[in-house]
């Protein structure tokens, strides 16, 4: 299974829009989703706290930061490698 991280905030609009956006484009149960509240930890404040909401694909370590669309979700999930 493919496990996705998404980093968000609180009240980030656009984090909701990138969460919608996944759940729309992936096919249920294709993947596994985890958020990331970037204020609870300076660390990931520090790395995502400006560019949030950023998507990593944690088999790849690879980043997607915002703005994306669907077609750069697909991109990031299913090109090679897991």
């Amino acid at each position: 299974m493919i496990r996705l991280t998404l980093y968000t905030g609180p009240g980030c609009h656009l984090c909701t829009i990138a969460r919608d956006m996944l759940y729309q484009t992936l096919e249920y149960g294709t993947y596994e989703l985890i958020e990331v509240d970037v204020t609870q930890s300076l660390e990931t404040k520090k790395a995502y706290g400006l560019r949030i909401p950023v998507l990593v694909h944690e088999g790849k370590n690879e980043e997607l930061p915002w703005p994306f669309n669907e077609a750069d979700l697909e991109r990031l999930v299913l090109s090679g490698g897991e």
